[in-house]
């Protein structure tokens, strides 16, 4: 199992102990985390997780967070959220391929 483990800025101020973390297991399973610090809260998140360097939008690259491949939207506020993956591929003959992850979130907590 891969382990990664990011810090999350928030606002321009990049705020301090936020924390975005990816499990990759030879499996294929990916386990994403969001973790917020006290006093900001989630409000939605967005992950893409694939082969591609991006998301893709008609054949083109997007960094657009609502094309990503996952939305969690109306959280209402919550200091963790998460997600669950299972990359597809035949443990027989291929090993677990190297992925990549691309997040965003909306965040509310600034004074």
């Amino acid at each position: 199992m891969t382990a990664v483990a990011s810090a999350v800025s928030v606002g321009a101020d990049n705020h301090g102990d936020d924390t975005l973390s990816v499990l990759y297991s030879t499996s294929g399973t990916v386990i994403i985390d969001y973790a917020m610090d006290a006093g900001f809260l989630l409000d939605e998140t967005q992950v893409y997780v694939g082969e591609g360097i991006l998301p893709e939008l008609a054949g083109e690259f997007t960094v657009a967070p609502g094309q990503y491949t996952e939305i969690h939207s109306n959280l209402g506020g919550v200091s963790n959220d998460g997600y669950l993956f299972d990359i597809e591929f035949d443990p027989q003959t291929e090993t677990a391929p190297d992925i990549h992850v691309v997040a965003h979130a909306v965040v509310s907590g600034f004074d």
